[in-house]
């Protein structure tokens, strides 16, 4: 144990005294956009990310793992491994995917691959006053807070109490949904009306 501890003391000294970045970077910008015509206004964006964890711990005396007793251990995990899509296909109209992995770990081999979100969008105004969607929508939840983004996180994940019903009548927290959104001056709402899975 005291190894595994000398040597993230050593991958965190290092870490720290170069440059970084933990929440996106400069270099990558916003992903990948592949344009469709010559001004832009049409186009393909790619964003990928992967969340990759790395945990040490002791455990409560009587704690097994593969029938053994152990006191503590070390494991690496990816978190999230996810691909997000955006075609805007005209300047009102654009189509979003979102697709990956959560939590593979040594224990867990070959995680599902599962769609996270996948709506169609139109734009009613000329600014942003108005956007009308529908699909499997992450626009839901009864607070701020079970819409976090996962590129947002930085040190700690959102608990899981924020996600009341999460896969018991939601597919990891989206619903399939109908939904209005926009800005009205200082004034950022969004409304849904959402139609949950069918209990497992």
């Amino acid at each position: 144990m005291k190894k595994i501890f000398l040597t993230m003391f050593v991958l965190v000294t290092i870490l720290a005294s170069t440059n970084i970045y933990s929440q996106g970077s400069e270099l990558y910008g916003s992903g990948i956009k592949i344009k469709l015509n010559d001004d832009g206004s049409k186009f393909i964006r790619i964003v990928n990310w992967n969340q990759v964890w790395a945990t040490t711990g002791a455990y409560n005396s009587g704690s097994t793992f593969n029938g053994k007793e152990v006191s503590g251990g070390f494991d690496i995990a990816i978190r999230r491994s996810r691909v997000l899509m955006m075609s805007q296909i005209s300047s009102r109209f654009l189509i979003m995917t979102h697709i990956g992995i959560n939590n593979q770990n040594i224990q867990n081999f070959k995680p599902q691959l599962f769609v996270h979100d996948a709506v169609a969008e139109y734009r009613f105004s000329k600014g942003n006053e108005l956007f009308v969607g529908a699909g499997l929508s992450y626009w839901n939840g009864i607070s701020r807070m079970t819409n976090t983004s996962t590129l947002n996180f930085l040190a700690i994940d959102a608990p899981i109490y924020n996600y009341p019903t999460i896969d018991v009548i939601d597919q990891f927290a989206r619903m399939m949904s109908i939904y209005a959104k926009g800005k009205l001056g200082k004034l950022d709402y969004r409304f849904a009306i959402s139609k949950p899975f069918v209990p497992r």
